[in-house]
């Protein structure tokens, strides 16, 4: 039978192995210490055991270690180990979560309705090339598949089935119709129902009636320094045919923009001092309502929106989407619908 001094030998490191590993679960980046350290220890206190004389009856008067029962020292590792798993749920909660993006969307342009663009993650792709190919029927001009019709700061109006389509030889592209719409249906954007994207908050912006007459200034004198002859036609009321909006406050980037068509397509931003800058613009082609803004969204989910707008040059006409380039401050393309013609 051991004594208490035996006893104590023997249960100070078990309670030090078992205070090692719940330090370590804790903690994964500090090494654990070595187990033949433990062992050795565990070695030399059984040859003490062995090499200890016989207690007198003295000692055993004397006063004793109070040692733990296997019961308690389990239940005191339990709380340690439970307490470390504590700590790195925290940590892992704290941690920036991994970013995941939706299942991919499709997209269908305003006129005709053909692939305008395919969004995987933040990638936004053009859909096949004009005369070539135009992605697969299946996809794009299913018989029956739902679409939901997006309007101009990109939210939701309805839903609308597909009634069929014609293929257009020049482009290659299926064109699609809707059920229960005259012609091409109405000018809006289509996503496709199984399509991962959500609507965001409107980009919507409703400048003061100073900031749009200092806008309708700019955009005069913008049009006559890009053309040379008068279009064909007659552009409209700016207001109709310009999109007021704004970008997520960032430092050094504009917050207040405005695109606007007509015989030029105009990005610009509103500067200090209430001045119109403009960011980028396309050139004229001919007719006085060549561009039309058709959509202010974020069409990939990284928080800023993309612009789509609809161009004509008579013969042959597409929709378009321009996203920002943080970097320049100005749009750059990103996808080209397919298009089609009156050839």
């Amino acid at each position: 039978m051991l004594g208490p001094a035996m006893k104590h030998h023997l249960v100070l490191p078990l309670i030090a192995s078992v205070t090692c590993l719940a330090a370590w679960d804790a903690n994964a980046s500090a090494a654990p210490e070595k187990p033949v350290h433990r062992t050795a220890q565990v070695g030399h206190a059984k040859a003490k055991h062995k090499a200890a004389p016989a207690l007198s009856s003295a000692s055993k008067s004397e006063p004793s270690f109070t040692t733990k029962s296997k019961a308690e020292v389990k239940g005191s590792s339990k709380a340690k180990i439970a307490a470390a798993e504590k700590d790195a749920k925290v940590k892992d909660d704290e941690a920036p979560a991994a970013k995941k993006h939706a299942k991919p969307s499709f997209w269908l342009a305003t006129a005709p309705h053909v692939p305008l663009a395919l969004v995987d993650g933040e990638a936004i792709k053009a859909v096949g090339e004009r005369g070539k190919t135009c992605g697969p029927e299946s996809r794009w001009a299913a018989p029956l598949s739902h679409w939901k019709a997006v309007d101009s700061f990109g939210q939701v109006t309805g839903v609308f089935r597909v009634a069929g389509s014609d293929l257009y030889d020049v482009t290659q592209c299926h064109e699609v119709f809707f059920e229960g719409q005259k012609g091409e249906g109405p000018g809006v954007l289509f996503v496709s129902e199984d399509s991962g994207w959500a609507p965001g908050k409107s980009a919507m912006w409703k400048p003061s009636v100073a900031e749009k007459k200092h806008f309708e200034r700019f955009v005069g004198g913008v049009e006559q320094s890009f053309i040379d002859k008068k279009p064909v036609g007659l552009a409209g009321p700016l207001g109709r045919r310009t999109l007021y909006f704004d970008l997520p406050a960032a430092a050094g980037r504009p917050q207040h923009w405005a695109v606007s068509g007509g015989p030029i397509l105009v990005v610009a931003y509103l500067g200090e001092k209430g001045k119109w800058k403009a960011s980028t613009v396309r050139p004229p082609l001919g007719l006085a309502k060549s561009y039309k803004p058709v959509s202010v969204l974020d069409m990939n989910g990284d928080g800023v929106p993309e612009l789509v707008y609809h161009s004509d040059d008579g013969p042959s006409y597409a929709d378009a989407v321009l996203s920002l380039n943080p970097a320049s401050m100005g749009w750059d393309d990103a996808a080209l619908s397919p298009g089609g013609a009156t050839l």
